[in-house]
């Protein structure tokens, strides 16, 4: 529960975040690919793992680091950008929290 541990867990939300459905492999191209028709948003084979891996990763983690944040902060925000604005904000006078 120390406050050195919220700027890195606002990045791995906003990172998260950035994580669309369109989002394929490393090339992160999105919408039609080569031979798919216009407008399908399936991954060709070569690039389905890792579509998987970064839809996989963004489903398991992003939970847990919004529950993160809230509980060494005991705010109560769904989005990186709410979650800078308030740190921004509160960086400064923040207490961590007692056991």
């Amino acid at each position: 529960k120390s406050k050195d541990s919220i700027p890195p867990l606002v990045d791995l939300v906003r990172e998260l975040e950035a994580i669309h459905d369109g989002d394929f492999g490393a090339s992160g191209t999105g919408g039609s690919q080569p031979g798919q028709p216009p407008g399908s948003n399936t991954p060709p084979p070569s690039q389905s793992k890792g579509y998987d891996d970064k839809q996989k990763r963004k489903l398991e983690v992003l939970p847990a680091a919004i529950a993160a944040l809230r509980r060494i902060t005991g705010q109560d925000f769904e989005k990186a950008v709410e979650w800078t604005g308030w740190w921004a904000k509160n960086a400064k006078t923040f207490k961590e929290p007692e056991d």
